[in-house]
């Protein structure tokens, strides 16, 4: 997924992962079941949608989301969905559960990018929370 970042991009990719929409499945199950008995259901954390899969990528300047898709043995990116000044960036925090990484990125204006990373590409997130970590310091 990398390449194809850099392709889109045109600039270099220092760091990159793959990354799963935050609780996107619990949301659905929950969606699902309250629409079954009539009630309407409003998600109260407003995160980037970028679908089920997407690609995190960090340039020298930039942090920038991209929406995917799973292929046949990996996932491709499919578009470009956002993309920020990583001088913008506020925090960054990861937290390890069992069986995914749940990632957060807040920029200074209050915006903030919820995420979760399958345990498989933790080497992944780790480089791209040592990039992230030396923009915050």
């Amino acid at each position: 997924m990398k390449e194809q970042a850099e392709e889109l991009l045109g600039v270099p990719v220092q760091a990159g992962s793959f990354i799963l929409g935050k609780g996107s499945s619990v949301r659905k199950g929950i969606a699902a079941g309250a629409s079954s008995i009539g009630l309407q259901f409003k998600p109260t954390i407003k995160a980037v949608d970028f679908g089920q899969v997407g690609y995190l990528a960090l340039t020298a300047d930039e942090v920038v989301i991209f929406s995917g898709k799973q292929g046949l043995i990996r996932p491709k990116i499919i578009g470009l969905v956002t993309r920020r000044p990583r001088r913008d960036l506020s925090s960054f925090q990861l937290e390890q559960g069992k069986m995914l990484v749940s990632g957060s990125i807040v920029f200074s204006d209050g915006a903030e990018w919820t995420f979760e990373v399958p345990r498989a590409r933790a080497k992944q997130m780790a480089t791209v929370e040592e990039e992230l970590q030396r923009t915050l310091a």
